[in-house]
């Protein structure tokens, strides 16, 4: 099951990863408030759990509609006291309000006027990972690349590399704007 496929959802999402009985938990308490409308997918499952872009653990139970908005902020209380204070949380749901409509403006403002700083910032953060993870393998910043030595003139910060060594691909970012669109997703900037 993908999870775009989840057109009406809760999800819990949490910095560190929740042993299987706080997400039974989890679960109950969203039963409880809204057992009515928990949609099994093909598979019979009802809680599906990634990890996203971030690195945050997401936990997502399908539903058949959007949540009533009181009834939803009586479960995130709940949720929010059963979580421990040393795990940073959120929820998500879609609700019977114009989220969707709201999405949509933000995601057509961010195609239209913010592309490029998206795509600058989608760069950035690419470079940087791709640096943490060759320095977590033991290589350095150097003037050569030195496969012996482990070193790498690219390995130092994306603002400290020289402009033509950081290339900013401005097309990729629409393409990743279009496509979760297509699928009912949307970004917005915060």
């Amino acid at each position: 099951m993908q999870i775009s496929a989840f057109e009406h959802h809760v999800r819990l999402i949490t910095d560190k990863e929740l042993d299987s009985d706080m997400i039974r938990q989890y679960y109950k308490i969203v039963q409880r408030h809204f057992d009515d409308i928990i949609e099994p997918d093909e598979d019979d499952n009802v809680l599906v759990y990634h990890v996203n872009a971030k690195g945050n653990h997401c936990y997502d139970i399908r539903l058949e509609e959007d949540l009533d908005l009181d009834e939803g902020d009586i479960m995130s209380q709940e949720i929010f006291d059963l979580i421990p204070q040393d795990i940073e949380m959120q929820i998500e749901a879609t609700s019977d309000t114009d989220i969707e409509a709201e999405i949509e403006e933000h995601t057509d403002s961010l195609a239209d006027n913010d592309a490029n700083a998206f795509a600058s910032d989608l760069a950035r953060y690419k470079h940087n990972r791709w640096m943490e993870h060759y320095v977590g393998l033991g290589w350095r910043y150097g003037q050569k690349l030195d496969e012996r030595e482990k070193t790498h003139p690219a390995l130092r910060p994306w603002d400290e590399l020289p402009e033509a060594v950081r290339k900013v691909d401005n097309e990729f970012p629409k393409t990743i704007v279009e496509y979760l669109n297509q699928r009912g997703y949307g970004i917005y900037k915060r």
